[in-house]
């Protein structure tokens, strides 16, 4: 009938009663699907189920041969007898395939009744789904279906499909898979990876990569395809060389890159583009601090830690060392991949009256770095006097030259490469003056899973070389020795011979007890003999007493007296605001802070200067540090008396492998406290609006892991979990989310069930993919959604809809950088976070005070002994009010000096801060700028003058990179003018924290993950830019939005290359504020939103 059809385009018509079919492939291991039928249709829907895994019982009076034998070997369950409803109980689906067209309704019926997915064939009016014709190559999967309208259609199109595509595209989708999961463990921008993926599809589909596949040269296709999703290597490819910023180690890192570029000849290889090189220079530790003596650093990766840090994180590809430099410990996801020839192994003596060590004056000073060189100098010359000498060559000659020292020790392989040899005075023999181990080596590192940087690298690796340093290096590490400890190493290789020789040292640090030996291991040399060569030699020492030499209590670097203590301390879910005050006083206390991934790396800006920042994140796959490394770590930091903070994220004994950390420093006899912190089992789910219990809802919850350790009996059962509490939170789970589910589905937890994916919890990224259990994992999966994330099942999910505040907070998920001083980045911080800002706090400068003895001090006191020459007092900002006041009071005054004077402020923060210290403020212009105040200064004193003669005096208390206006301006206006200039402002001082902070604040920049920045002043603009430099610019997929505090702050942003976005009407940090509000405000009004996309 008419009635019964309903045009379709193009002026076809199909019933009405067959809805168009949602496709979908279902997973079907293990799950219970009933064939109603046994004949040659039914047999071929049961070779499709089992195919898929499935457990199939098959319902019908008679059956065909083949089902007969499919039963006899176990494949299939069959019940001959007539189908009752009673069979479809537990089934995840059912087929009816009988020719009785009145048994397939009925089996429908009650199929549809129990809420069984049903496929009746030759009837698509009854069926929930349809099997399709497939087309399957490997993982790769095409489906064909008409609707049940026409299936020899579909199996014709299954065929010219079979046709097109063959075998190969199998082989393709599998290299495709391997891409996939690598971007998804390197890329953490949902639409970066898409980009990329895109790409690598478009090359696999190349003919050229088809034909590849289709003749078997998978390494070839591989090739390609990591190459369009920029997971390796070009031809022509630029390679950063990672080194540290001195002129020895910028050198020494040219040297390897035209050892680099020799390998692969002007065209690299096969006529290929040789690859580009540009160096990048990286602060370490020990190149911020230059004061302290090279014996009290940390013995673990010193000079190297940053560079590796940057390596495992993508900022360079590879990173050249001094060998001698490098622990014998790799981190993990890390190779060394190139030794290069050794350079001349000895010490060098240079000295000022030309003589080597033996004509050295008695009583003469020498100035050295190395524990290793003073214990050997005070060995052949007890008489003489070792100073420690720290910096780079320059410096060392410099400070030698200027009669600091009468001589000096160094490395002659760095004079050589500096051009400098012709400053030695004495070469030290290697046999006698042992030099450090792998002295003279350079070496090349290189992230494990780039096959490429690995490959050319290795081009300059010297095979010989490598031998001889592994045998220093495994005579250093057998030891125990750090790279600083007075021990030496020196292994020569004999090629004619095929022999190796070894000679080891370790001293006192007076260098009046020592022991020594040596070793010597015939061929065939491989690596195996050059680490036994050096461990032996090692063993040999030990035995004879070295341990108490390089290892003795006094001799692990105390840099405090006592004991040390580690603090396990909870750093909170992300959201840097929820760490626990007790947290936040350790952290200011802090010598050293070990610190996990998952800790906001804003945290990092609370440690006091000098602290000593290690990386020990642990990712799936990527370890910066093992586990027991770490716990080896904290027992040697604790023994150099350090109060180290072992800085975890959310709570360490949630999940945080803080318990086997207390046990390790429990067995080594440190002293540890726990400090709990906001775990995001309850804060996750807390900040997108879900409580985890609720009356009437949740009276229980449980809290697990979405893996274990290596699975087995670590692996949570969900379902059973599933039916045993009301609310399950599962931490880092979405990489197994569909599994999980299905286990919970399978212990009888409703599809229905609410249920959320929580990733980034509390911070600006935090993303919130609602569902139920019977689509969440595909919801959370078509979102992109990955870990860091929380899964929450339960009825309380639903609360979300009611209960999620964050969202309506003006300022939430954005993330805000803001670059004020420490002292006063807190009132701007707290405003923003108070808005749902996630804000990221990075100061930009500091204020430096007037130096003891220095003219601007004794300018400023001279102006306060003599006060009564000046009629007004002219404040241009809080710092200047509180250095003033504190120099009031050195200098033997009080605030009863002022009472005759009148005080003008530049704005309401400053007349606030006059008023603490017990002083109102006169005058405040309306407009919070200098040339504002002048004028409004200018105005007042003529009144206040009377008409007298004299022309009023003014003090202006400013800072000495104050703009010339305000004076001008103030003169123009007839009044005479002192300007003091109470403090300056200068770079934030660095440090290994400072180094981390500026790191991650620079790798969120270049991925486009800053929403803004905020500037109060000219000069943060430019220290901030100094600090991060200009690169970003240039490769962010989104710049901040950028506001200042006024116009002059605006017009030095702009000249740096960050265009304002808004400035501030009221020049203070209110003002800032309304302005980031007023900016987002209008932005959403217009419809963008909190990643700056459409709405």
């Amino acid at each position: 009938m008419l009635g019964d059809k309903q045009p379709q385009k193009g002026g076809h018509e199909l019933p009405v009663s067959v809805p168009p079919l949602y496709p979908v492939y279902l997973n079907l291991a293990g799950r219970r699907c009933l064939v109603v039928g046994a004949g040659n249709v039914a047999w071929r829907k049961i070779q499709g189920l089992t195919g898929s895994g499935a457990a199939v019982t098959v319902v019908a009076p008679a059956a065909c041969e083949e089902v007969r034998q499919a039963a006899g070997r176990g494949e299939v369950r069959l019940v001959e007898a007539d189908f009752t409803p009673e069979l479809l109980d537990g089934m995840a689906l059912c087929v009816t395939a009988t020719d009785d067209a009145g048994t397939n309704a009925r089996v429908a019926a009650e199929a549809k009744s129990r809420g069984v997915l049903v496929n009746v064939v030759d009837s698509p009016e009854l069926c929930d789904f349809e099997a399709p014709a497939v087309v399957r190559r490997g993982r790769l999967q095409v489906a064909v279906s008409s609707g049940g309208a026409s299936p020899l259609l579909a199996s014709r199109l299954k065929r010219e499909l079979e046709e097109r595509y063959g075998p190969e595209y199998g082989l393709i989708t599998s290299l495709l898979g391997r891409a996939r999961a690598e971007l998804r463990r390197r890329e953490s921008s949902a639409e970066a990876r898409l980009v990329r993926l895109q790409a690598a599809v478009d090359r696999a589909l190349d003919p050229e990569v088809v034909a590849a596949a289709r003749e078997g040269r998978e390494a070839d296709a591989e090739r390609e395809i990591l190459l369009a999703a920029g997971l390796a290597a070009a031809p022509g490819r630029l390679l950063r060389v990672g080194c540290r910023g001195s002129g020895l180690a910028r050198r020494q890192a040219e040297l390897v890159v035209e050892a680099l570029r020799a390998s692969c000849g002007s065209s690299g290889d096969a006529g290929d583009p040789a690859p580009r090189f540009e160096l990048v220079t990286i602060s370490t530790g020990g190149d911020l601090d230059v004061t302290t003596p090279l014996a009290d650093l940390s013995t673990v990766g010193t000079f190297t830690n940053e560079l590796e840090r940057a390596l495992l994180h993508g900022q360079i590809d590879l990173a050249v060392h001094s060998l001698k430099d490098l622990p014998t410990a790799m981190p993990a996801g890390l190779v060394l991949a190139a030794v290069t020839t050794r350079a001349d192994p000895r010490d060098a003596i240079i000295s000022r009256s030309g003589r080597g060590l033996a004509g050295l004056p008695p009583g003469g000073s020498v100035g050295t770095s190395s524990p290793r060189r003073a214990a050997l100098v005070r060995r052949l010359r007890p008489d003489l006097e070792c100073r420690p000498l720290r910096g780079n060559v320059d410096t060392r000659l410099r400070r030698l030259d200027e009669g600091a020292y009468d001589a000096i020790v160094l490395a002659a392989a760095g004079l050589e490469r500096l051009g400098l040899a012709g400053r030695v005075n004495e070469y030290l023999d290697p046999e006698t003056f042992v030099p450090a181990p792998a002295q003279g080596f350079l070496a090349v590192e290189c992230r494990a899973d780039d096959q490429d940087a690995v490959a050319l690298a290795s081009r300059i690796d010297d095979a010989q070389a490598r031998l001889a340093a592994e045998a220093e290096r495994a005579f250093l590490h057998r030891l125990g020795a750090g790279c600083h400890a007075a021990a030496g190493a020196y292994a020569r290789i004999d090629p004619g011979k095929d022999r190796l020789d070894i000679v080891g040292l370790a001293l006192s640090e007076d260098g009046s007890r020592s022991v020594d030996g040596r070793r010597s291991v015939d061929g065939p040399l491989d690596r195996a003999a050059a680490v036994r060569a050096g461990a032996g030699l090692a063993e040999d020492l030990l035995k004879r007493g070295a341990a108490e030499l390089v290892r003795p209590p006094a001799a692990q670097g105390p840099r405090k007296s006592g004991p040390g203590i580690v603090y396990l301390v909870g750093a909170g879910p992300g959201d840097p605001a929820l760490l626990t005050v007790k947290g936040a006083d350790l952290l200011a206390r802090a010598d050293c802070v070990v610190v996990d991934r998952l800790a906001n790396p804003s945290l990092l800006a609370r440690t006091p200067p000098g602290c000593e920042i290690i990386l020990a994140g642990k990712e799936p796959g990527r370890h910066s540090i093992t586990q027991e490394g770490i716990s080896r770590l904290l027992v040697e930091k604790a023994g150099q008396g350090l109060n180290v903070v072992r800085l975890k994220g959310g709570d360490p004994f949630v999940f945080g492998r803080g318990g086997e950390e207390a046990q390790a420093l429990r067995a080594a006899g440190v002293s540890y406290e726990v400090v709990p912190g906001v775990t995001s089992a309850v804060a996750g789910p807390a900040y997108a609006g879900i409580p985890v219990t609720h009356r009437g809802k949740a009276q229980s919850f449980a809290v697990v892991t979405g893996h274990g350790e290596g699975g087995g009996k670590d692996t949570p059962d969900f379902a059973r979990l599933a039916s045993a509490v009301d609310t399950i939170v599962v931490l880092m789970g979405t990489g197994r989310l569909a599994d999980i589910v299905d286990q919970m589905l399978r212990g009888d937890r409703p599809p229905s069930t609410p249920a959320c994916v929580v990733a980034s919890a509390t911070t600006a990224e935090q993303r919130v993919v609602s569902g139920t259990l019977g689509d969440i994992a595909g919801k959370a999966a078509a979102a992109g959604v990955s870990n860091p994330a929380l899964i929450i099942v339960g009825e309380v999910a639903a609360l979300r809809d009611e209960l999620a505040w964050r969202e309506d907070l003006p300022l939430a998920g954005r993330r805000v950088v803001v670059t004020r001083t420490r002292e006063q980045a807190s009132l701007l911080s707290e405003r923003l976070r108070s808005l749902g800002a996630d804000v990221f706090t990075f100061p930009a400068v500091r204020v430096e005070r007037p130096q003891p003895g220095s003219p601007e001090l004794r300018r400023l006191d001279s102006c306060l002994e003599r006060l009564d020459d000046f009629d007004w007092i002219v404040f241009t900002s809080v710092n200047g009010v509180d250095i003033f006041f504190e120099r009031l009071t050195a200098v033997g005054l009080d605030t009863r000096t002022l009472s005759k004077k009148h005080v003008a402020a530049i704005g309401p923060a400053t007349a606030d801060r006059l008023l603490r210290r017990g002083v109102r403020a006169d005058l405040v212009p309306e407009a919070y700028e200098g040339e504002a105040l002048a004028r409004a200064v200018g105005e007042a004193a003529g009144l206040a003058g009377g008409g007298t003669a004299r022309p009023a005096r003014v003090l202006l208390v400013r800072s000495s990179l104050g703009r010339r206006a305000v004076v001008d301006e103030l003169g123009r206006r007839g009044l005479e003018v002192e300007e003091v200039h109470a403090y300056g402002l200068g770079p934030e001082a660095d440090s290994p924290a400072r180094a981390a902070l500026r790191d991650d604040l620079a790798a969120l920049l270049r991925a486009g993950r800053v929403d803004a920045l905020t500037f109060a002043s000219s000069e943060t603009v430019r220290q901030f830019m100094r600090a991060v430099g200009h690169d970003w610019l240039a490769v962010t997929p989104r710049r901040p939005a950028v506001f200042c505090i006024g116009p002059v702050t605006a017009q030095t942003s702009a000249e740096v290359g960050l265009d304002p976005s808004a400035v501030a009407r009221d020049y203070t940090v209110d003002g800032l504020v309304e302005a980031v509000l007023d900016h987002y405000r209008e932005r959403t009004t217009q419809g963008a939103g909190p990643d700056g996309s459409p709405v």
